[in-house]
């Protein structure tokens, strides 16, 4: 069985080294870039530091949900809320979503989604955002069931 609740501190080793995962993954292939040991202390500091702020600042814009079996972290959302630059108005942002490999494709990612939504509206946000890179059709196949809208595309050129 697997249950989805509110991050907490305890979470965030899990959380940290499921974007470990993912993330190095992303910039290498997306953006051909080497991925050191500096880069991945680099991010694992900034990550530590926005959790430092999420369980200890009671005002934090930050916040987030885990999916765990009955031993372990499988996934999670982690959100924080921004003024949307073209209205204005407060939008909660994904700032990263995964789901454990052994564990997709059981529509876990429906409940993510969902529970960010709900925390989305009860912080008075008008949208919920996020960033797909354009080779993971996965994502954005679900992004675009779940009822995203494809809004603005990034360039991108290397120079070497």
């Amino acid at each position: 069985m697997i249950t989805i609740s509110k991050m907490k501190e305890e979470d965030k080793n899990a959380v940290v080294s499921q974007i470990m995962c993912a993330y190095p993954t992303w910039m290498h292939n997306v953006f051909d870039i080497t991925i050191n040991l500096g880069l991945l202390e680099s991010l694992t500091k900034r990550c530590r530091e926005v959790f430092a702020d999420q369980f200890t600042n009671p005002n934090s814009c930050f916040d987030g949900f885990v999916l765990k079996n009955q031993e372990d972290t499988v996934g999670h959302i982690w959100l924080y809320q921004q003024e949307n630059d073209t209205t204005g108005k407060l939008q909660a942002q994904i700032l990263s979503i995964y789901i454990r490999p052994d564990y997709r494709g059981k529509w876990l990612y429906k409940r993510l989604i969902s529970a960010a939504e709900e925390w989305a509206i009860s912080k008075g946000c008008c949208a919920l955002a996020g960033m797909v890179v354009d080779k993971n059709i996965i994502a954005i196949k679900s992004a675009l069931r779940e009822g995203f809208h494809i809004t603005r595309y990034e360039v991108y050129k290397p120079l070497n």
